[in-house]
C-alpha cells in the first residue's frame, strides 16, 4: 500500500508540474507580444543571413545591384555602381521661349492636378465620414468578442496552472504518506 502511495504521489507531482508548466506557457502566449524560442531563433538567422549578404558585396563588388528609380515629372534618382547618389534634372528647354512656354505648360498642369485633388478630397471627406462611422460600430462589436475571449484564453491558462498546483500538492502529500 505505501508503495503504490509513492508511486501514485510521484506520478501526481509530475502530472502537476506539467500541467503547471502548460498553463503558464498558455498564459504567456495569450497575454504577451514576446517572441518565443522559435521566434527568437528564425531572426537571429535572419540578422545573420543579412550580415553575411552585407560581407559579401563588400568583397565582391559583382553582386552589387544597381537601383535607379524614376520619379514622373521630377529628377531622376539613382544609385552609381560606387553607392554614391545620383541625380539628374528633369530636362529644360535652352530658348527663353520655350523655356516660358514650358513653365507656363508645367504651372496649367499642376493647377489642374490640383483642382482634381482637391474634388477627390472633398469626395473622399463624405465617404470618410460614413466609413468612420461603420468602422466605430465595428470596433465596438470586435471589443466586446475580444473581452469575451480574452477571459476564456485567461481563464484556460490559469485553470491548468491551479490544476497543477493541486495535482503537486496531492502528489506531494501522497508520497509523504506513503514514505511514512
Amino acid at each position: 500500500m505505501t508503495k503504490g502511495l509513492v508511486v501514485v504521489g510521484g506520478i501526481l507531482q509530475v502530472a502537476g508540474i506539467a500541467c503547471a508548466a502548460w498553463g503558464i506557457r498558455e498564459v504567456r502566449k495569450n497575454w504577451t507580444d514576446l517572441p518565443g524560442i522559435k521566434c527568437r531563433v528564425e531572426r537571429r538567422i535572419e540578422i545573420v543571413r543579412t550580415w553575411v549578404r552585407h560581407q559579401l558585396a563588400h568583397v565582391f563588388p559583382s553582386l552589387r545591384r544597381d537601383v535607379t528609380v524614376h520619379a514622373t515629372g521630377a529628377a531622376v534618382f539613382g544609385f552609381s555602381a560606387s553607392g554614391t547618389p545620383t541625380v539628374s534634372p528633369p530636362p529644360v528647354p535652352e530658348d527663353l521661349s520655350e523655356r516660358a512656354e514650358w513653365l507656363v505648360a508645367r504651372v496649367r498642369e499642376l493647377r489642374e492636378r490640383a483642382d482634381r485633388a482637391s474634388a477627390d478630397h472633398a469626395e473622399l471627406a463624405g465617404a470618410l465620414a460614413v466609413d468612420r462611422q461603420r468602422l466605430a460600430d465595428e470596433v465596438g462589436r470586435l471589443e466586446a468578442g475580444l473581452r469575451s475571449k480574452l477571459s476564456d484564453l485567461a481563464g484556460g491558462g490559469l485553470r491548468l496552472q491551479t490544476w497543477g498546483v493541486i495535482f503537486l500538492i496531492l502528489g506531494t502529500t501522497l508520497t509523504i504518506l506513503g514514505a511514512l
